[in-house]
């Protein structure tokens, strides 16, 4: 059903009337039983004890249906989004980051919503984004393809569920070619000798679009790995999405099949299409053992993927402690790089709210603790205007930031949580005697800002006039 009430209602004369709890169906999705001879729709909600209603077939609109595993388009308009999002409440200002993308359908709800991964996000593992389907566009397959480093979201849930389909082989075709990658996929370690007895120099041919080292990797066919590398198989080799068998394995999380790759040479700078090396594929699956491999193998920590994110960013974006731990203590890692928004590694842990890592970060780098990105924001202010509490006392006391260095507009810290009504943080930052009088470059104090504030939220900005005026 539409979502303009007052419209609903006209629409509704001479159409079944318009009657008390049909507000409640705005947004709602149904299925249409029939249409009566006068034109007027039955509408059954399944959902909703089977409600029927009598509706102005003008008053609803066609919703696609929607299957696991479908490509949807979320809608680009961010107000259409947030309206569609009122019916359970569920909007933040992460999933701005999100529209206009194409997404996996992971789940259809018992409430109609979508449950859905979007390659280019990292969340931890499990975890969707809930959206009305209002918010989404179906999409044909074959018009979306997934990045190579597609997360099950992507962190899609674990990172990179999806890519299991660049490993599908068992429905491939068997011209005679295509014979050793089908085989090495299946882990027919017979037939892989056999070919390769009868046709060594052929050996590095694809069948749609991946060679036998690579499938074999992916599945985790050690034997066949080795097999094929000592008759002289190709390492470096790329598909159409520019991976090699390195990426393959880590993909899969296949440390085993890894360790054979690198120690037969296998180069861990290589970056497929999306600049993700099997470094980074590694940590946004979250697979501890493949970093570890990597990791051992002296990998390269530093490189940047195509959002300039290094794979320490990823790992303190997916908040697992062991994989952060183990980027933070190799020797050659590079807390300050940024990535194209702008944030180093610290700064990054503070907008993530991710205290283990900036405590880390601190304990091995302390003298970055003040840095600024392009806007004049260090760690603190971003800590303040995410209202961080736990990150905000760490930067002071492990990293003994400046607790009234200036930002943006020369606003300090202080000047950003008022802003945003943070109590927590703005009680711990006057309690460490961050300067409740200092101004920005409008002359503005702390309770200048609390005042103008006055009329958003009465209750909790009468607590922070308190706070500030009794300091």
């Amino acid at each position: 059903m539409s979502d303009d009430i007052s419209s609903l209602k006209m629409l509704q004369k001479k159409h079944g009337g318009w009657y008390l709890g049909m507000e409640f169906f705005i947004g709602k999705v149904g299925i249409v039983e029939r249409v009566n001879d006068g034109g007027n729709v039955l509408v059954k909600y399944a959902n909703h004890n089977n409600r029927k209603l009598c509706l102005n077939p003008d008053a609803l609109k066609k919703i696609p249906e929607f299957a696991i595993g479908d490509n949807v388009k979320i809608i680009e308009d961010i107000q259409r989004v947030k309206e569609y999002q009122k019916r359970s409440g569920e909007w933040n200002d992460e999933m701005a980051s999100i529209l206009g993308k194409t997404a996996i359908v992971k789940e259809v709800l018992s409430d109609d919503y979508l449950c859905v991964s979007v390659p280019q996000i990292v969340l931890r593992p499990g975890d969707y984004w809930r959206l009305d389907p209002k918010c989404c566009e179906k999409v044909s397959n074959s018009d979306d393809r997934e990045n190579s480093c597609d997360r099950d979201d992507s962190d899609s849930g674990s990172g990179l569920g999806n890519l299991l389909q660049k490993l599908l082989l068992e429905n491939l075709g068997t011209p005679p070619l295509d014979g050793l990658v089908k085989d090495a996929a299946r882990g027919n370690i017979q037939n892989v000798r056999e070919f390769i007895k009868n046709q060594r120099s052929e050996i590095d041919v694809k069948c749609s679009n991946r060679t036998a080292l690579q499938v074999a990797s992916g599945k985790g066919h050690e034997d066949i790995v080795l097999m094929l590398l000592e008759a002289g198989a190709d390492l470096e080799i790329q598909d159409d999405d520019g991976d090699t068998a390195l990426h393959y394995s880590s993909y899969r999380d296949q440390p085993e099949v890894m360790e054979i790759l690198l120690s037969k040479g296998a180069n861990t700078k290589a970056v497929n299409d999306k600049h993700f090396s099997a470094l980074h594929i590694a940590v946004s699956s979250e697979s501890v053992k493949c970093v570890g491999v990597l990791l051992e193998h002296s990998a390269a920590v530093n490189i940047q993927d195509s959002n300039g994110n290094t794979p320490l960013h990823l790992a303190i974006t997916n908040k697992n402690d062991d994989i952060v731990g183990m980027l933070i203590n190799d020797p050659e890692i590079d807390f300050i790089i940024r990535n194209k928004p702008g944030f180093n590694a610290l700064h990054h842990a503070a907008l993530k709210g991710n205290d283990f890592a900036t405590e880390m970060i601190l304990e091995k780098h302390r003298d970055i603790v003040d840095v600024k990105i392009d806007d004049g924001f260090t760690a603190l202010h971003v800590a303040a205007v995410k209202g961080y509490k736990d990150i905000i006392e760490t930067l002071l006391t492990v990293g003994q930031a400046q607790i009234d260095i200036r930002g943006k507009h020369q606003m300090t810290p202080l000047h950003f949580a008022v802003r945003k009504c943070y109590m927590g943080s703005i009680e711990l930052l006057i309690s460490k005697e961050a300067d409740i009088n200092a101004e920005d470059r409008n002359g503005n104090t702390c309770l200048h800002l609390a005042v103008s504030n006055r009329k958003k939220s009465i209750r909790k900005d009468s607590e922070i006039l308190k706070k500030v005026s009794d300091t």
